[in-house]
């Protein structure tokens, strides 16, 4: 309309017309009349041509509109974006706040029921040990007969068994009746931590097995030459070989077992029940720390500010408990040192400590 040479008047007003007002309006010198009052226009006002004749322009009802004089800049006037877009895109930034929330709910309600429906299959994928089943390890072990126990304590009961495989393996069958619902966590927590831990001294770790409420066990390594109580005790074994070099030897293959878990590990693993029975021996006399899982399963280890989380099924071993964890639970690195003073007085003396 700007550009029709021969318009002499023109009026707009009252209409919903936006944006800025166009320049060349002030170039037709024909225009003598432009009314564009009660419009949406915003921006600076021209001020060339019948706009220098305030007369002649209409302008009112057009608050964003910015008229320049000598003592006025429209510098800080930038164009009004329409009242249209304005509320399209509040709607639509509201749209998509809505849409994250529900996406954000539906994930946690998503996220919890999986950890309350499915925590063993994600313990299984965060494992990296080898899982068994209940009828693989019932025939490795005969059914977990009495001819193939090895150990017995208050809290588990050890089998020798063959895999299918060949392999020999010792399965320690947790008495999971005294294991408390808490302990599940400490469960699914502590596997994941015994799977890396990995040194010459400490028995391996092969795999566990784990059905709710039912079956709780873990699959070590076999050690074909028993534990250091019986090389101590046992009237049946020969001792001639246990010379003091020897004996010196395998105190000192046991006490780097010690430092791995005390400091060679993210944070410190204290194994709270140390004694004979755990220290287990291959087929060349080697020393294997064993059982240093079970206190960390039952949630019995230090915490961050020193406090001590102590499960009442770990009541530890009489005559090898340290007198702060046997009375106060107080659990530090010193505790298996306690126990591993015992142990050297007990291997050099015959005697046991009770």
């Amino acid at each position: 309309m700007a550009n029709v040479t021969l318009l002499t008047s023109l009026d707009l007003s009252h209409n919903k017309f936006s944006g800025t007002i166009p320049e060349n309006f002030g170039n037709n010198f024909v225009l003598k009349h432009l009314n564009l009052s009660f419009n949406h226009l915003g921006g600076r006002v021209p001020d060339k041509g019948l706009f220098k004749n305030s007369s002649a322009v209409g302008l009112i009802g057009n608050p964003s509109l910015c008229v320049a004089n000598g003592t006025k800049s429209c510098a800080y006037h930038s164009y009004q974006i329409p009242t249209k877009v304005i509320i399209l895109a509040i709607l639509s930034l509201a749209l998509i706040l809505v849409l994250f929330l529900a996406v954000l709910c539906h994930c946690r309600v998503q996220k919890t029921k999986v950890k309350s429906r499915d925590q063993e299959l994600q313990f299984t994928q965060m494992c990296t040990l080898e899982r068994f089943d209940r009828k693989e390890l019932e025939d490795a072990t005969n059914g977990f007969g009495e001819s193939n126990i090895l150990g017995t304590s208050s809290l588990s009961t050890v089998y020798k068994g063959r895999l299918t495989d060949g392999r020999m393996i010792a399965v320690k069958n947790l008495n999971f009746r005294d294991f408390s619902t808490e302990s599940d966590k400490s469960f699914y927590k502590e596997m994941s931590t015994l799977a890396k831990l990995r040194h010459r001294n400490l028995v391996k770790v092969v795999g566990y097995a784990w059905e709710s409420r039912k079956l709780k066990a873990l699959v070590l390594e076999y050690m074909e030459n028993g534990n250091l109580d019986k090389i101590i005790h046992d009237s049946g074994i020969d001792r001639s070989r246990w010379n003091l070099l020897e004996r010196v030897n395998l105190l000192v293959s046991v006490s780097r077992g010690l430092v791995y878990l005390h400091s060679g590990y993210d944070f410190p693993i204290v194994h709270c029940d140390l004694k004979p029975s755990n220290i287990l021996l291959d087929e060349k006399w080697d020393a294997h720390v064993s059982d240093f899982g079970t206190a960390r399963i039952l949630g019995v280890h230090q915490k961050d500010g020193g406090n001590v989380s102590s499960a009442s099924a770990f009541q530890g071993t009489i005559g090898y408990l340290a007198p702060e964890f046997a009375y106060m639970r107080k659990v530090t690195t010193k505790v298996d040192e306690f126990s591993f003073g015992v142990i050297i007085m007990e291997f050099f003396t015959g005697k046991r400590p009770t």
